[in-house]
């Protein structure tokens, strides 16, 4: 169920499992739903990113993308914090290079 005037984002937003993320001027911000699906307040995380992938893994929140020098980065709700993995100009995508 779409529900109007949650806000207004530049890019997204894309689902994972029950989050949400988007992108404001190139931040990226999740919302997630609650038990009645109901939408929860957007957080920051603290990325600043051009392009982002999310994926839900284990009750837990992914996101890979690349900053504006085109190095990848990935972020694990668990720990709530990004880590530059780098790999500036590799032709595959982010999710390939998330460090397993």
């Amino acid at each position: 169920q779409w529900i109007p005037g949650q806000g207004i984002v530049d890019r997204g937003p894309q689902l994972a499992g029950p989050t949400a993320i988007a992108a404001i001027t190139d931040n990226v911000w999740s919302r997630q739903m609650d038990v009645g699906l109901t939408p929860l307040a957007w957080v920051g995380t603290g990325g600043v990113l051009v392009s982002e992938a999310p994926a839900w893994l284990s009750n837990e929140l992914y996101i890979v993308g690349r900053d504006g020098g085109n190095s990848i980065w990935w972020y694990r709700s668990g720990t709530g914090g990004w880590t530059n993995v780098g790999l500036t100009g590799v032709a595959a995508s982010e999710i390939s290079a998330v460090p397993r």
